[in-house]
């Protein structure tokens, strides 16, 4: 009897709708299962349910930003597994260096990468 593979989790927090949107429907394509968030309070409240494999988090969003959501994630134990990539405009190296530090397993410049790189990315933090 074969063993199924369960699908990766991916939990995608942006609230540029039209982006969000995009990167759900990519990745669901790819046969991920696919959580998006427009808050990271609703991210929160999502990863009580459902836990990710990995998380893919803008820094700029409204209330609680992208360090937060990598501090929460690393600082809570049930959650301290799951990998956090940023996903952001800023390309500023204090930007970059401050989410590493707060334990980020990467940074992606969305003006730097298309979706279909962006894809890439993460497949390869899954072989990681």
């Amino acid at each position: 009897m074969k063993q199924k593979i369960k699908p990766k989790k991916i939990l995608i927090i942006e609230d540029e709708s039209m982006l969000l949107d995009a990167l759900v429907e990519d990745f669901s394509d790819k046969g991920y299962i696919v959580i998006g968030c427009a808050s990271a309070e609703i991210a929160f409240e999502n990863m009580k349910v459902e836990l990710p494999d990995i998380i893919l988090t803008d820094l700029v969003l409204p209330n609680i930003d992208g360090f937060e959501v990598i501090r929460y994630v690393k600082s809570n134990n049930q959650f301290s597994g799951i990998k956090v990539l940023v996903l952001s405009n800023s390309s500023e190296l204090r930007n970059i260096e401050k989410a590493e530090e707060l334990g980020a397993s990467g940074f992606l410049v969305k003006a730097e990468m298309s979706l279909k790189e962006i894809l890439k990315r993460v497949e390869e933090e899954f072989e990681k």
